[in-house]
């Protein structure tokens, strides 16, 4: 899934928030590795777009795995549940 050596993106993720890297700042190269697109449901609503676990699991995997990760870039995971998060909260 990334194409770099992982213990070395931790580590300097690690000396950068202890303010150890003193060579050069981190850099974050991330760019498609093909043109491949996560088929979109047909039919679907937006609240199974945006809710259904099983489909943001398999289109998240889908990108990380056809995504190139340089520098010191790693992939991640964003929930975008909207401008607070913490709303959802009340939900769980």
């Amino acid at each position: 899934m990334i194409n770099q050596d992982y213990e070395y993106v931790k580590k300097r993720w690690r000396q950068w928030w202890k303010r150890e890297n003193e060579d050069r700042p981190l850099v974050s190269i991330v760019a498609p590795k093909n043109r491949k697109r996560y088929p979109e449901p047909k039919g679907g609503t937006l609240k199974e777009k945006w809710e259904d676990i099983e489909y943001i699991v398999k289109r998240e995997t889908f990108y990380y795995e056809n995504t190139y990760y340089g520098g010191e870039s790693f992939p991640m995971f964003n929930p975008n549940r909207g401008p607070d998060i913490y709303g959802d909260f009340g939900r769980l």
